[in-house]
C-alpha cells in the first residue's frame, strides 16, 4: 500500500477538510480527493461520509485513526533510522 494513501487518510481524519488536509500535506485538494478514492478502491470500502459541511468517518474508520495514533509505524521506522 502506497503510503501517501495512508497518510492522506490519516490527514483528513484529523483535520475532517479536505482543504486543510491538502495544505497540511502540500497537495492540492484534487489530490487529496484522488488519493481518498483510491484507497477507498482497493479497500473495498467507503471510509468517509462527506456532506456539504462536514466529513464523518465510518466506525472502522476510526479504529484505524486510533490505532494509527497509538503505533505510528512512520514514527518507529524513524526510531531505527541510522541516517
Amino acid at each position: 500500500m502506497d503510503t501517501d494513501l495512508l497518510k492522506t487518510f490519516l490527514e483528513v481524519s484529523k483535520t475532517r477538510h479536505f482543504g486543510k488536509a491538502a495544505d497540511n500535506l502540500f497537495v492540492t485538494q484534487a489530490a487529496v480527493s484522488a488519493r481518498i478514492k483510491t484507497l477507498e478502491k482497493m479497500l473495498g470500502a467507503s471510509l468517509l461520509v462527506r456532506s456539504r459541511n462536514n466529513i464523518h468517518l465510518f466506525n472502522y474508520s476510526m479504529i484505524v485513526a486510533q490505532i494509527h495514533d497509538r503505533w505510528n509505524p512512520f514514527s518507529f521506522e524513524a526510531s531505527f533510522c541510522s541516517c
